[in-house]
């Protein structure tokens, strides 16, 4: 981490806790996109101005590295910082860390400024992204988003659903973190129930709006999870996928 991070302190809830008594990873993720919308408005752009802007952050690419996730009303702070940027794009990274600042997992992330009303990335002047104070460094010091389904992946499950009012956010489209929700769920139980998360990584690659009927077809190859979420009435349409990787 540089001289650049935005810090804050979280107090794990109860409500934020699996089944397992430690953090949901969607709440993971939830930490991290606070901190993000919190350092943008301490920036000067709120997620009002960028609404009356008709502007909007989307999330292309995570990847998500877990060394253990926090218990039940642990204090654990988390750290970001702008990485760089390029055209409409920026890259945004992650760290949380336990009340002695242990590192308890981090992550790499890739944006884009969208147009919200057009649905395209906006066309952005420099200074917009030197507000951000960008730092240089990289959690992920080559971060992998590519995600390829290996040939001996054998499909595990298959599963369809229409994505409701809860499942979106204020650009309109299901929120990054309620893909990991639907991807844990289909983790097969005896992965889950065995082990736990090391590593998420994370393609959006169209949105997806309330209404939509979405398939989940989930593989799985060894220890690795590959869950790809379609179109139900156009399996062709990618929305995302999500690949993970357990101990």
């Amino acid at each position: 981490m540089g001289n650049n991070t935005f810090n804050h302190t979280f107090d794990v809830a109860y409500s934020e806790i699996s089944g397992k008594g430690t953090l949901k990873i969607s709440g993971l993720a939830n930490y991290f996109q606070s901190l993000a919308v919190a350092h943008s408005d301490a920036a000067g752009w709120s997620v009002e101005k960028l609404m009356d802007q008709h502007r909007g952050w989307i999330l292309l690419h995570y990847q998500i590295k877990i060394k253990s996730l926090p218990k039940d009303n642990e204090t654990v702070t988390a750290h970001t910082w702008a990485a760089g940027y390029r055209r409409a794009q920026a890259d945004r990274d992650f760290s949380l860390c336990d009340a002695d600042g242990n590192e308890l997992a981090y992550a790499s992330s890739r944006w884009v400024v969208m147009d919200t009303d057009r649905r395209r990335p906006a066309k952005l002047d420099p200074d917009f992204f030197n507000a951000y104070s960008i730092d240089g460094g990289r959690q992920v010091a080559e971060a992998e988003y590519k995600i390829t389904v290996p040939e001996d992946a054998e499909e595990v499950s298959r599963d369809v659903f229409t994505v409701k009012r809860r499942d979106t956010d204020t650009n309109g489209h299901v929120n990054n973190a309620v893909y990991i929700d639907w991807a844990i769920d289909s983790i097969p139980d005896d992965l889950y129930d065995a082990g736990d998360p090391k590593e998420l990584r994370i393609t959006y690659k169209k949105e997806c709006r309330r209404g939509d009927r979405v398939m989940d077809i989930c593989r799985r190859s060894g220890n690795k999870i590959f869950s790809t979420f379609v179109d139900a009435d156009d399996p062709e349409k990618i929305f995302c996928i999500v690949y993970s990787d357990w101990d």
